[in-house]
């Protein structure tokens, strides 16, 4: 049944998205330019075509322009104007390829559930056509459903009692049983309680046991049913959370090593830049490079390229954790390229702290069975006095550097007025 109702939903939609399709595709090119232009005579004869398609059933027809403002809707004895924000929060879902279902963000209590809808959407030149229909009416069909059996069962109920008053020696007995299988019906349904029929040996009272005992299986059926739907959607809630977290750690993380990257860098480096500007602090930028990492690369595979960035960054995460974590962060930026940034800091503390790393680094490195001792190279630009903005403070890292690659590798080098000729 509600197989049926769902599909009579869709008819619906599908048939009053046609004719607004059939009406505004109908209209000349003069009329269509009026329309986008917001005529009033074009919205207003719009409006009056929704308001007729709506009367009959609980269709709510809203037409928004690309910025998003209504243009033109159902419902209201006036044109309404605002923007349209109706799917701004919560959750949607498309049930099949002609209707989806909007759910919002509350929904603890079966009363937020039926604020949800069931819409469909349609775009015709540059409008955005939304048919919707209020949830509430197929979320309520099932409890409809036990209150007309409920509400039989007590007139039945109502019926044997009257005629108690005229048999009262023939059927208290079978009474009395009736309402014990009776008393908090559907809540013993909810709880699976197991329904237990007794036999009566009058004929009236044993077909009314038997109706209470197919409305006690259709109640047990339905609360089954809602429990299965109630699990399934909490499953998928659960797992688009876990999505969208994932989501957000790929966005900020690297995925081999777990450093944060170079995007995360990039807004990091910004927004350091405006503290210290403004508190009036100095901050380091250290480019770090590998120097044998493409020599184990090509030689040893893949495999063991990516095994040494990821024991290089748990040493420099270890590094940081033991010096201090929050004055520092660390961003792989691609392949064997690493940055550090230290906030309030100055020359001295920075060479310092640079050789600390370099010492820790080179202790050997255990690569398929082998030990390797890696070194690496560093330059670093200090601001303000190696760039006053972004994009100089890298490039005077960078070319601090290749200094010391330049040089021989396996060093450090601060930044001066000679690396700018590289």
């Amino acid at each position: 049944m509600e197989h049926n109702m769902v599909e009579q939903l869709k008819k619906e939609m599908n048939m009053t998205s046609k004719r607004v399709e059939e009406r505004i595709n109908g209209m000349d090119q003069k009329e269509l330019q009026k329309l986008e232009l917001g005529s009033i005579v074009q919205k207003a004869y719009l409006k009056e075509m929704f308001d007729h398609i709506t009367t009959q059933n609980d269709l709510q027809i809203y037409v928004v322009n690309p910025n998003r403002q209504i243009f033109v809707s159902s419902g209201s004895n006036e044109l309404v104007e605002g923007t349209f924000t109706l799917f701004d929060g919560g959750y949607v879902a498309e049930l099949d390829n002609e209707i989806s279902v909007w759910l919002p963000e509350k929904r603890n209590h079966l009363a937020d559930w039926s604020d949800g809808y069931y819409f469909t959407t349609m775009t015709i030149s540059n409008l955005h056509i939304y048919c919707l229909v209020p949830i509430e009416g197929l979320l309520f069909f099932h409890l409809e459903i036990m209150i007309l059996y409920f509400q039989a069962t007590l007139l039945l109920f109502l019926v044997a009692v009257s005629f108690a008053f005229l048999c009262k020696r023939i059927l208290t007995k079978s009474l009395s049983r009736l309402t014990q299988m009776t008393v908090d019906l559907p809540k013993r349904m909810e709880q699976e309680e197991k329904f237990e029929v007794r036999e009566s040996g009058i004929h009236e009272v044993h077909a009314l046991i038997r109706n209470f005992e197919a409305a006690a299986k259709t109640l047990k059926q339905m609360f089954q049913e809602a429990k299965k739907r109630n699990h399934l959607l909490t499953e998928r809630t659960k797992e688009l959370v876990e999505s969208q977290k994932q989501l957000e750690y790929l966005a900020r993380y690297d995925e081999l090593t777990g450093l944060l990257n170079r995007r995360t860098f990039q807004e990091d480096i910004e927004q350091l830049l405006l503290d210290s500007k403004q508190h009036d602090e100095e901050f380091a930028v250290v480019y770090m490079d590998l120097d044998q990492f493409k020599d184990i690369n090509d030689s040893l595979g893949h495999g063991a390229g990516d095994e040494l960035l990821i024991i290089f960054a748990h040493r420099l995460q270890a590094f940081m954790n033991q010096v201090d974590q929050h004055k520092m962060k660390a961003y792989r930026l691609g392949g064997d390229e690493f940055i550090l940034m230290i906030k309030n800091t100055d020359l001295l503390q920075t060479q310092g702290w640079c050789t600390q790393l370099v010492d820790a680094m080179r202790e050997p490195m255990i690569l398929f069975d082998n030990s390797y001792t890696i070194s690496m190279s560093m330059g670093v630009s200090l601001f303000p006095a190696d760039g006053d903005n972004v994009e100089k403070m890298i490039k005077n890292a960078d070319s601090a550097m290749y200094r010391v690659k330049k040089s021989g590798k396996n060093g450090i080098q601060f930044f001066n007025d000679e690396d700018d000729s590289r």
